[in-house]
């Protein structure tokens, strides 16, 4: 195991989390962790063997479903619009960073949720980040070979001002965030959008061009894996 930073994680709403979920499995080579559903306020866990079956019991709804390949993660939830709205990002960190994003978000007096397995920072553009330092029980050590298998290098989002993001995001998290995150002003960006996602595999070959319809509006590309660790 290596110790692991940078941008891992992904939380969207989709509208049809069921389709969605095997467009990814095909066109992205991801394979399904667990499906979660709630039965009243319980949390309810399925394997990945249960498929989507579960949620034919009206008592059952359905929460999310969680996905992965090599050292990337990601959540969909059913949302109402055919565009994904992200909910979150993460990023897993060391303890340096993690307490100077800590003591900007108190500065600046905006929302933290400090928890055991990760931290939830709730930014002033309507998308929160999660963060996962060495001291969080969430913390995953990715290994070379997850690593070499598929990694999200870049994460593109269209914002109403490139510059406040750059200064907001490279204060909180220092200069080098700004490798992974990157924006692109736009007037159409009443929110903070994701429109392009990169990422790397050793394995690039008939998957690498991704349907526009897996996640509409957002560009899918996948290189040749540069991982250098």
């Amino acid at each position: 195991m290596i110790q692991s930073e940078g941008l891992f994680h992904l939380h969207f709403y989709v509208s049809n989390p069921q389709l969605t979920e095997k467009a990814l499995i095909e066109h992205l080579g991801m394979t399904v962790v667990a499906r979660y559903g709630l039965k009243g306020t319980e949390l309810i866990r399925f394997s990945p063997e249960d498929d989507w079956s579960p949620f034919d019991i009206p008592e059952v709804r359905f929460r999310h479903v969680q996905l992965k390949r090599g050292a990337f993660d990601l959540v969909l939830g059913r949302g109402n619009s055919s565009i994904p709205h992200m909910e979150h990002f993460g990023l897993q960190v060391n303890e340096i960073t993690y307490e100077r994003c800590l003591k900007f978000f108190h500065e600046t007096q905006l929302s933290v949720q400090e928890g055991q397995r990760r931290s939830f920072f709730t930014t002033p553009y309507g998308v929160r980040m999660e963060l996962v330092a060495p001291h969080h029980e969430g913390r995953l050590d990715y290994t070379l070979s997850d690593y070499s298998s598929f990694t999200l290098e870049e994460a593109h989002f269209a914002v109403q001002s490139q510059e406040n993001c750059e200064k907001f995001f490279g204060e909180a998290l220092g200069e080098d965030s700004l490798k992974s995150l990157k924006f692109k002003s736009s007037e159409d960006a009443s929110k903070f959008s994701p429109v392009e996602l990169k990422f790397s595999s050793a394995s690039v070959g008939s998957n690498s061009e991704i349907p526009s319809w897996v996640l509409p509006g957002i560009h899918i590309e996948i290189q040749q894996s540069r991982v250098d660790l």
